[in-house]
């Protein structure tokens, strides 16, 4: 009898697992057996399944052949559709277990007997279950020649050579570091062999891209890269990443990606022109806020030269002021801002100063030391421009003043007298926002009087915008 027909004899296969060590054996071969094992009833429930679906005979058939009944067991066999029967059992050894399984086809061929060793009774099952199925050769030509492989998802060996192998369909995968898993399926014939040639290709890289400014287009190979920020498996090897973004340089380089290795690249895209300059065009939202303004400015005035023409008392007049005279300017203005216009509501400015200033009185006319002038000045209804670059403000506004001026001055006796003036203004200035509500700078100021003697001030200034339904 040939060896393929105790490996795959045709339908069913009753087992019985008589001595102590059954149970045990019957779980290694449920875990063992693959599909190609089907025809083998394994457990009790599966026979007791298969039996409901035999019709009992009426006689062994005796008549037909008289060797059925001569063999009791087969012709048990014969009647309920057995292909063979197996007794396995399984005794302790020194060395482990020895697992005996005997095989008695319905046929009445001689029983034959498969036996497997093993450390235990699990190891000692599957080897005698393999003879049993019979064994035929694998030949393994592999690339990379270090792969190692299993075989039923159990590890078996690892390298090219000659291994051998239970007979019935297998799957063999192969594995090696860095490379993809290759998973073949095989049918092994007994005493056959067969021959597989597996070359394995690289491992997939893992590839993701993080840019700055976040909304730049990435393309991996021309291709456009929808979310490059999540992982993906690339071929190994060198490909073409190209990232763009509106106001940056183009990215475009070769870049070598290892297999088997996650490669999590952050790139930042370097502006066609310096920060700065970008920031320089585009206003800061701090600068843009509608608001009323409060601000409080210090500086130096310089009052030009001109006539005066103020009653000095005792029927003296004073007639001119000969020098210019040094005031010391404090201010306070209430304000409101739009996105390019501002207004000055009200201001109010404090000048003293002008001491050993020159000046004539009329009817005297000799020389007169100013000890003392004073200037309150109110401006109100001011307009102006402003622009904003950051949180830079430039600005520009003028409008109307109204000037009470006072002066002092000593010859042999002491000269008082004062003058109230309309004058023409403009303000000139820039100004840094620290943040919506805070702000400083510095400006210069003009100011025209009708009777001449105009004044040049330089001022800096602080101040706070705020908005009357929300402070802060």
């Amino acid at each position: 009898m040939c060896s393929s027909v105790w490996a795959n004899p045709k339908g069913p296969v009753f087992w019985h697992y008589p001595g102590p060590q059954g149970n045990a054996i019957q779980a290694a071969l449920l875990t063992e057996r693959t599909r190609d094992d089907a025809q083998h009833l394994l457990a009790s429930k599966e026979v007791r399944a298969y039996l409901k679906t035999v019709q009992f005979p009426d006689s062994p058939g005796c008549l037909d052949d008289s060797a059925i009944c001569a063999q009791r067991p087969q012709a048990v066999l014969q009647a309920l559709g057995f292909s063979a029967r197996v007794d396995a059992r399984a005794t302790r050894t020194d060395a482990g277990y020895t697992a005996t399984f005997v095989m008695t086809l319905a046929s009445g061929n001689k029983a034959k007997t498969f036996t497997g060793e093993g450390s235990d009774l699990e190891e000692a099952s599957r080897a005698a279950f393999n003879a049993l199925r019979g064994q035929g050769t694998l030949v393994l030509e592999l690339t990379p020649a270090d792969a190692s492989f299993r075989i039923d998802g159990r590890p078996y060996g690892q390298g090219n050579g000659r291994y051998i192998v239970s007979a019935g369909r297998r799957v063999i995968q192969i594995e090696a570091p860095k490379y993809r898993m290759l998973e073949e399926t095989l049918e092994i014939q007994p005493k056959t062999t067969t021959t597989l040639k597996a070359q394995l290709k690289p491992a997939f890289a893992r590839v993701s891209v993080v840019t700055e400014p976040s909304q730049s287009r990435v393309f991996l190979d021309g291709e456009r890269w929808e979310n490059p920020q999540k992982l993906r498996d690339v071929e190994p090897g060198k490909h073409t990443l190209r990232i763009e973004a509106k106001g940056h340089r183009t990215f475009n380089r070769d870049v070598e990606f290892k297999p088997a290795v996650e490669h999590a690249l952050n790139l930042k895209l370097v502006p066609k022109e310096a920060r700065w300059r970008q920031a320089l065009r585009t206003p800061h939202e701090d600068t843009q806020t509608h608001a009323w303004t409060l601000k409080a400015s210090l500086g130096g005035v310089s009052l030009r030269d001109g006539t005066l023409g103020v009653d000095a008392g005792s029927e003296k007049t004073f007639a001119t002021q000969d020098d210019s005279a040094g005031l010391l300017d404090l201010s306070l203005d209430l304000g409101y801002r739009s996105d390019h216009w501002i207004f000055l509501v009200g201001g109010i400015s404090f000048q003293l100063g002008g001491a050993d200033t020159e000046a004539k009185i009329e009817t005297i006319g000799a020389p007169v030391t100013l000890t003392d002038v004073g200037r309150t000045i109110l401006r109100g209804g001011w307009t102006g421009v402003r622009y904003s670059l950051w949180r830079i403000e430039a600005y520009a506004m003028g409008g109307v003043a109204l000037a009470l001026e006072t002066f002092d001055g000593k010859l042999n006796d002491a000269y008082s007298g004062s003058k109230i003036r309309p004058l023409l203004g403009a303000d000139f200035g820039v100004n840094y926002h620290f943040d919506a509500h805070l702000f400083a700078g510095t400006s210069g100021r003009i100011e025209f009087g009708f009777d001449g003697r105009p004044a040049a001030a330089f001022l800096v200034s602080g101040g706070w915008a705020f908005n009357p339904e929300g402070w802060f």
